[in-house]
């Protein structure tokens, strides 16, 4: 007797189509053409490591080219949310960050896409932004953060918690991460939600995201880093950062830009945004959460097609029967 094997129909088909969906968008290429802030985090420059003996600068710096990471580390034993500089070719250092602006010109200028998806924004399709990309550009200041440092590794336990906890500027600043594919963006930092801001960031992580403000000007942004050493400790450190954004806003400017009172010094109800879901997962690299969805999706398929084969193999044992 000949068996005749039949192509899958109904929950089974469905099946396979979700795992397949689920396959290519782990393995296919990123999306053709778009701006950078739409390209995937694949950057050899992710992979790097912060030395020890890495020097505290002293100096001003108006920083508009290379790569920059926020990141804490212990200076005379005290925790500090500091600039780590790698941007010059004779070697990285760590900067203060009140001595320090990270500049975006004319390079750094964009449109909003005339895509809904991107209506978190706050400005229209076809507005101008200024944007630091997740991906870098050679004539834009990469920005981004790392908890790369050995002590910082040694001493805390699991990991650190960023909250963007005061912005003093014209306009709205939105901080987002962005993978390949079809993937959607993942707000991490906005400030017309602060509610959004604390992200969780475990050790041993480099990580870079899309920086976008709405208008041009000198933008002074408090950022909290806080983290619990293995000892059981808490230790809490808040840096404001200084941003010039676009080519007529004054070179240096925020250096002298004064921080206003009390600023930084609120903070935010993180209880809130844990019965909320808490705060935002950055994984090392990337961020994305894209992965956790579709291992979802495949885990799906994978059920629907064991009850899909269960229930033909059921309706051939009850024809067989008749």
């Amino acid at each position: 007797m000949t068996t005749v094997r039949r192509r899958p129909r109904g929950l089974v088909a469905v099946a396979l189509i979700v795992a397949s969906a689920a396959a290519f968008a782990l393995t296919g290429s990123p999306a053709a053409g778009g701006s950078p802030a739409l390209a995937a985090q694949d950057d050899p420059a992710l992979e790097q490591q912060v030395d020890a003996d890495q020097p505290l600068a002293d100096d001003e710096a108006v920083l508009d080219t290379g790569h920059v990471d926020l990141g804490p580390r212990f200076v005379d034993g005290q925790w500090r949310l500091l600039v780590h500089d790698d941007s010059d070719d004779a070697g990285s250092v760590w900067r203060h960050p009140d001595r320090t602006v990270f500049r975006v010109g004319e390079a750094g200028r964009s449109e909003v896409p005339d895509d809904p998806t991107y209506e978190f924004l706050g400005a229209a399709p076809g507005e101008p932004v200024h944007l630091i990309p997740q991906v870098q550009l050679p004539e834009v200041v990469w920005l981004g953060w790392n908890t790369q440092d050995p002590e910082v590794m040694d001493r805390i336990d699991r990991g650190v918690s960023l909250t963007l906890v005061d912005h003093d500027g014209p306009g709205r600043l939105t901080v987002y991460l962005q993978g390949g594919n079809f993937a959607e963006p993942d707000v991490l930092w906005s400030t017309e939600h602060p509610e959004s801001s604390p992200i969780w960031v475990e050790t041993n992580t480099h990580t870079h995201a899309n920086w976008v403000f709405t208008e041009p000007g000198v933008h002074l942004l408090a950022i909290r880093a806080d983290a619990t050493l293995v000892g059981g400790d808490e230790v809490s450190d808040t840096a404001v950062v200084r941003v010039e954004v676009g080519d007529d806003t004054a070179h240096g400017s925020a250096l002298t830009a004064e921080v206003p009172d009390g600023f930084g010094a609120e903070v935010l109800d993180v209880a809130a945004t844990e019965e909320a879901g808490g705060a935002a997962d950055v994984d090392e690299g990337s961020g994305s959460t894209v992965p956790n969805l579709l291992a979802v999706l495949v885990a799906a398929a994978v059920l629907l097609a064991i009850v899909a084969i269960v229930a033909i193999r059921s309706a051939r044992v009850r024809r067989s029967a008749s």
